[in-house]
């Protein structure tokens, strides 16, 4: 028969249980201390390879032969994932025969089959991480892999066109496709975004102009007023371009829309469809101050008919900086009738030629 266990008291059995949390601590104190100094070794030689192979990368960049191939062959697998990643960074920053070459060590690194691996089965980020690499690197893009696979966030769909924008010489159709694919959700777009919208229409916004003009009513009135202020820093298009849709956004609720839509007619005006569909009077006694400023900007060089009905506008406008901003453009005019304008005008007519003849000293 087994003797009973001698009871213990409620202190003795706190004690026991005081003392077993102490072990424990004093272990995980131990772990914590090794995994701390392993860290710490393993950051030391990580940052050895790294020194170690920018060393080598930026001396090998300088030569008229690289010889990426004898190198390559001598490394780790830990040393070639620390040159993909300075390759990626230094084929952001560097341009010319430097570029070049980093272009040829990424393709011996074969980073783009590689990087094109997580589109279709890797997650959010490692897409993204991909589309960043595929931007730099002269690898046959597969457009309508990207498409599959990276239109359903606003991110990945800003990232392929800028894919489309760096590869536009090799993908025919790239401002097209881009454009299509960046306004396809018809909510607003990141700056990321964009900046690419502006970049693949630069030099030639038909694209961007056709969209809009079939697309536009799919939008929001935040990204109609993305697009049309792109289009005022975008080169004109060529005759050809639609522009007519541009009046009905003068008749926009949204006063951005309005705002941005009086700079496209302003980069246009020489269209003559576009010039004698607009309402002058309408935009320059619009209520918002910033809509009848940007009117006042773009109309000053129309003809004669027009400035007048401007130099008529002078004399009710009451927003500070529209005046000044009427002042600068038509001092010459406004002078001629300064008996029929308000003190507030004759002020910033004052400041205006100050202004101006400051600057000719």
């Amino acid at each position: 028969m087994t003797p009973p266990l001698p009871s213990l008291t409620t202190f003795e059995l706190l004690g026991w249980v005081l003392v077993g949390l102490l072990v424990a601590v004093v272990a995980v104190g131990y772990v914590a201390v090794g995994l701390s100094v392993r860290g710490k070794r393993e950051d030391r030689r990580i940052e050895a390879v790294e020194d170690s192979i920018r060393t080598e990368l930026l001396d090998r960049l300088g030569r008229d032969e690289p010889a990426w191939g004898t190198w390559l062959d001598g490394l780790s697998r830990r040393e070639r994932d620390v040159l993909e990643t300075q390759t990626d960074q230094y084929l952001r920053l560097l341009t010319g025969s430097d570029r070049d070459r980093l272009h040829d060590l990424a393709t011996r690194l074969d980073a783009g089959q590689r990087i094109e691996q997580p589109l279709a089965t890797g997650d959010r980020i490692d897409r993204l991480g991909a589309l960043s690499w595929l931007a730099l690197l002269d690898h046959e893009v597969d457009v309508d892999r990207l498409v599959e696979h990276c239109s359903d966030d606003p991110a990945e769909r800003a990232a392929v066109g800028r894919v489309l924008y760096e590869h536009r010489e090799a993908i025919d159709g790239a401002a097209s496709i881009g454009t299509r694919l960046l306004t396809s959700a018809g909510t607003t777009l990141p700056m990321y975004g964009t900046d690419t919208l502006f970049r693949l229409n630069q030099t030639d916004p038909t694209p961007l102009l056709t969209t809009c003009a079939s697309q536009r009513g799919d939008w929001t009135v935040d990204l109609l007023a993305q697009a049309l202020e792109t289009l005022t820093y975008c080169d004109p298009a060529g005759g050809d371009a639609p522009i007519e849709w541009v009046l009905d956004c003068l008749d926009c609720e949204s006063p951005a829309v309005r705002e941005a839509a009086l700079g496209v007619v302003g980069t246009y005006g020489w269209r003559a469809e576009l010039r004698e569909g607009v309402d002058v009077e309408r935009a320059v006694n619009d209520p918002v101050p910033s809509v009848r400023r940007a009117a006042y900007r773009e109309f000053s060089a129309w003809n004669d008919e027009t400035v007048q009905v401007l130099v008529g506008a002078a004399a009710t406008e009451t927003d500070d900086r529209a005046r000044l901003l009427l002042a600068r453009e038509l001092s010459g005019r406004l002078r001629e009738v300064t008996e029929r304008l308000p003190p507030g005008i004759a002020a910033c007519l004052d400041w205006a030629e100050a202004e101006e003849a400051a600057k000719a000293r």
